[in-house]
């Protein structure tokens, strides 16, 4: 598919991404309601059909929680040199508007990945993106989640603490949040429907329950940096241990 800029839409005011910015200040994400058309996701959705089709070696697996030997996909990671549409996406005026509003500067993309939970798939524990090897090289980074299908409870959808990124790093380099440390967090379920996106700051703690639903779900992931800071994303490939090793787009 060739490049396209999607969402094609781009009308935030200079006051509604100001609106956006204060509300994130304060939360430490933002939930942004029907970014996509149904017609937008539809091509989203079948492109990441083609990466799974053409690019198997993208993908990872992981074990069902049902205990049986059953593998279900759990992500692809860097897949945007393969995927000119999703690149689209990635440099879209829309999100970019978005992030440098927050950012009150220049962003460059630093990782892209597609989540999935598929019935079986595994939660994430109660974690800071920022607790991990992200600290390594940048202060604070900014995640775009774009919802494929509908995100509920009974699936696992994202659950984000509100106002506790102002806190700092709240466990381990590379660990979980501990589980007496989680329990007091005020995490808020935030279920999505397809083409809502959660923006979310890289100190905001978040998890996600397992899912043990019959419907599976997808998210597109997009993470940005401060560009002053410096282009990681091929040292983030390497570190990570992803395959290939990327070319980061200047946003």
């Amino acid at each position: 598919m060739d490049k396209i800029n999607i969402p094609a839409s781009n009308n935030l005011s200079p006051e509604t991404l100001r609106n956006i910015r204060e509300a994130y200040d304060i939360h430490g994400y933002y939930v942004l309601r029907n970014v996509f058309t149904e017609a937008e996701m539809e091509l989203l959705k079948q492109e990441i059909k083609r990466l799974c089709r053409q690019h198997p070696e993208l993908i990872t697996f992981e074990n069902a929680v049902d205990g049986s030997n059953r593998k279900v996909m759990h992500k692809i990671s860097n897949f945007l040199e393969c995927s000119p549409a999703l690149m689209g996406t990635a440099q879209s005026p829309y999100f970019l508007s978005v992030v440098a509003a927050i950012f009150g500067e220049e962003a460059i993309l630093c990782t892209d990945k597609i989540n999935f939970k598929q019935p079986g798939g595994r939660g994430f524990l109660p974690h800071q993106d920022m607790s991990g090897i992200w600290q390594k090289y940048m202060t604070n980074i900014i995640s775009i989640f774009i919802s494929c299908e509908n995100a509920t409870v009974e699936n696992g959808c994202l659950e984000i603490a509100p106002g506790e990124h102002k806190k700092g790093i709240m466990s381990e380099y590379m660990q979980p949040i501990e589980a007496a440390a989680a329990q007091a967090l005020p995490f808020e379920k935030l279920e999505t429907l397809p083409g809502d996106v959660i923006v979310f700051d890289g100190f905001a703690p978040h998890q996600s329950a397992p899912n043990f639903s019959a419907m599976g779900r997808s998210a597109i992931l997009f993470t940005y940096n401060k560009a002053a800071e410096g282009n990681f994303r091929p040292q983030f490939m390497k570190d990570f241990g992803l395959p290939g090793s990327g070319a980061a787009q200047k946003m």
